[in-house]
């Protein structure tokens, strides 16, 4: 799934819904490598270039854990909704609109996310992914059949 984002070196890669975590490993073994053993390239991808958020506290420890156990104790992983929601005057709540902009401030530039179907439809975590994306920056989205028809 995150060969198709096709991560280059510099990228920001994000995960709205990251579950246990493993886009975020697999884009970080694609980082690390483009960085050629360089150590410093390696310290400021796992500080600075990949984003995770989930919601469910079980999954949450879990990413934290795989995380850590891959090398990565200093990602930006946080335990949270990723929706971002409006009023009915398509107002951004205050607190999502504070997330949103510490997210934008990342600058991520890839997002890649498999999103829960059960409750949640699949568009609002599209549209909130595409919110804090950078202009120009690639959405890989998992989505059932049924969504787009």
């Amino acid at each position: 799934m995150v060969d198709l984002a096709r991560l280059e070196g510099d990228d920001v890669v994000l995960d709205t819904c990251m579950g246990s975590g493993g886009f975020l490993m697999d884009a970080m073994e694609q980082l690390v490598a483009k960085a050629h053993g360089d150590e410093k390239r390696i310290y400021h991808i796992h500080d600075h270039q990949l984003i995770g958020m989930e919601l469910d506290p079980i999954l949450f420890a879990l990413a934290c854990s795989n995380m850590f156990l891959h090398g990565d104790g200093r990602s930006n992983l946080l335990f949270r909704d990723s929706l971002v929601t409006r009023d009915r005057t398509f107002t951004v709540r205050d607190a999502d609109r504070k997330l949103r902009d510490y997210v934008k401030k990342l600058r991520p530039t890839k997002c890649v996310i498999n999103p829960p179907y059960e409750n949640d439809n699949p568009i609002n975590f599209t549209m909130s992914a595409i919110e804090y994306l950078t202009e120009g920056g690639r959405l890989v989205i998992i989505m059932p059949n049924n969504t787009l028809s």
